[in-house]
């Protein structure tokens, strides 16, 4: 069956070579996209890429190039899907077609969005909404609209303002509204605003808006990436409205998807969902089974990002020093040296004393961290308190499997973290969680989220350059602490230093 689809798509492009018929692309494409994908990957590709190649008008040219962007995007490899998108870019921006070129600065945005490389992601999104001003075909304008509007509710929502998006994404619909052929648009939208209201706890209203999103998919592309994730999506908000039944119907969909999906970012949150659903029915066996697979996809999907935003990271500095070489000429180039030689050598080493000092107090603090999580691991019975309890063996080592896992899902994280909250998620009483955090991490509940806070904090800072742009008030944000000020005092209790401190001596230590 497969290969007659291929088949069919091979010889629509001969066709297309001869018309360039919109209709017939337009047919093509969303094949592509939306059914062989999802079949086999490699071949997508394959007709994709032949797609482009039978094309020559800059405008399917372009969206040929986008759809095999978005094929990688959706399998996580970022560094291709940018690639192509640039390439597309090299294409559209030559011509006065400024919807398309509205179109690819968008999704060029919304890749460095995903890296939180944000500076490059608004410089794109600028220059988006430059070209977007000058589209004169109504649908068109309209379509962009809708998704620019999107975009920016995408800002919002990586920032927890989920009403704030909300709201945009009711106004993309709006501008989805006043065209035809707006199914696609809509049923995405559901599905985007879907998530946003279970991060508000609204769950009705998320599992409206994913069965108004399934009316469409389960109609039109039931294998499709856009049905994977409203599956998964609609399972989780059965789950946490406490309809653990009606969530399984959607999660068996999810995971039968999963199966045979390349798109390892979806599936990394298909098994989360699983993860949260057999934690809710106190299963253990699928527990620890659906946790393994998720980690797995998400130390992937964490190499593949890190290796491209190093990479991201080279080219600019290769980039500025190129810039920095054809600005100067030689004679000033030695100059320049010379006088700094001459001038400084004194301070210089003076300076690298003092810097190796600043760099092994760092790393004295991040070996203690380190060896401490070690211990962790490997004694998580051993504890040096002499504490009695009265629960019985049973319940006690049930409940460090689930201090484990709150630990493992990093939980401790969630802004609306407190005593209550953990009780909750273990299914206990304080009493009996207060027994288990002092026997077995021996400290008080308040002393044992603010160092998991903080101990996340500095491995995100030591590991993934990208963190050490932002401000402290985001950093507090990333782990829930509520100020800026409650951050910094916290982050210094525990480390001895404050973060500005810590970051300056890391970003030192790597140039060193």
């Amino acid at each position: 069956m497969i290969h007659k689809i291929y088949l069919l798509v091979i010889c629509s492009f001969i066709l297309l070579v001869k018309a360039q018929d919109y209709e017939a692309y337009s047919k093509v494409h969303k094949k592509i996209l939306h059914k062989i994908a999802q079949e086999d990957f490699d071949k997508a590709l394959v007709a994709a890429d032949s797609l482009y190649k039978s094309t020559v008008i800059p405008a399917y040219r372009v969206r040929s190039l986008l759809l095999i962007a978005t094929l990688y995007q959706q399998k996580n490899d970022m560094d291709k899907a940018i690639s192509y998108a640039e390439k597309a870019d090299e294409i559209i921006r030559s011509t006065d077609d400024y919807a398309w070129q509205t179109r690819v600065n968008g999704f060029l945005a919304s890749q460095y969005r995903f890296l939180k490389l944000y500076d490059k992601s608004k410089y794109y999104f600028q220059k988006a909404l430059t070209t977007a001003k000058k589209i004169n075909n109504p649908v068109d304008a309209y379509k962009v609209q809708g998704l620019m509007m999107q975009e920016l509710a995408h800002f919002d929502f990586e920032q927890h303002r989920y009403k704030e998006a909300i709201n945009k994404y009711k106004e993309a619909q709006g501008y989805f509204d006043k065209f035809s052929s707006k199914d696609f648009f809509i049923a995405s939208n559901d599905q985007l605003m879907g998530i946003c209201y279970i991060n508000t706890g609204e769950y009705k209203k998320a599992i409206d808006c994913y069965n108004r999103a399934l009316l469409f998919t389960d109609k039109k592309m039931p294998e499709s990436a856009l049905a994977g994730r409203i599956y998964q999506e609609l399972a989780l908000a059965y789950i946490r409205n406490d309809e653990p039944d009606k969530a399984k119907i959607y999660l068996d969909r999810a995971e039968e998807y999963a199966r045979k999906s390349v798109y390892i970012d979806l599936d990394k949150d298909i098994y989360r969902t699983v993860q949260e659903y057999y934690t809710k029915k106190k299963d253990a066996k699928r527990i620890f089974a659906a946790t393994g697979k998720k980690d797995s996809l998400s130390a992937e999907i964490e190499d593949q990002n890190a290796e491209l935003i190093n990479n991201e990271y080279l080219s600019l500095e290769k980039e500025s020093a190129e810039k920095t070489k054809k600005g100067l000429t030689k004679g000033i180039l030695v100059y320049v040296a010379v006088l700094f030689i001459l001038g400084n050598i004194s301070f210089f080493i003076v300076y690298r004393y003092r810097q190796k000092k600043r760099i092994n107090k760092i790393q004295d603090i991040l070996n203690k961290l380190t060896e401490e999580n070690k211990w962790m691991k490997t004694n998580p019975k051993k504890t040096k308190n002499n504490i009695t309890s009265a629960m019985s063996e049973e319940t006690e080592k049930a409940l460090l499997e689930k201090l484990n896992i709150f630990e493992e899902e990093v939980r401790f994280i969630d802004k609306n973290m407190s005593l209550s909250y953990m009780v909750t998620f273990m299914d206990t009483n304080t009493k009996y969680l207060s027994y288990i955090i002092k026997k077995y991490r021996e400290k008080d509940f308040t002393t044992y989220t603010n160092e998991l806070r903080i101990k996340y904090i500095l491995k995100k800072l030591n590991t993934e350059p990208v963190y050490r742009q932002y401000k402290i008030s985001a950093l507090a944000d990333e782990v829930g602490i509520s100020s800026h000020s409650k951050f910094t005092t916290t982050f210094k209790n525990i480390t001895g230093v404050s973060p500005s401190e810590f970051i300056k001596f890391i970003n030192e230590n790597e140039k060193a």
